[in-house]
């Protein structure tokens, strides 16, 4: 289901794939990528992201903590801002 997330370590993937689509069986969110990298979900790695938690952010100071790193360790250079209002 999540192979090809590998492909956007390839600029020419994520310029024509700039968003991605899941759909359930109820419902479909679209989501657009604004930074990519490989990451890991455990604590004592230094490419740990802990990603499956934030879907809103309390403040911007929260969020700028959080997003930060997220756009320093991507691939590739900022291309797409993100604020706190948004959902990630």
């Amino acid at each position: 289901m999540f192979g090809k997330l590998a492909k956007y370590m390839e600029s020419s993937y994520l310029r024509s794939h700039i968003q991605i689509k899941l759909e359930t069986r109820f419902q479909t969110f679209t989501y657009l990528v604004f930074a990519v990298d490989v990451v890991s979900t455990d604590l004592y790695t230094p490419t740990f992201l802990y990603f499956w938690g934030h879907p809103t952010f309390p403040n911007t100071m929260v969020f700028d903590t959080y997003i930060d790193p997220v756009y320093t360790r991507s691939m590739y250079a900022r291309y797409l801002e993100v604020d706190a209002t948004e959902a990630l």
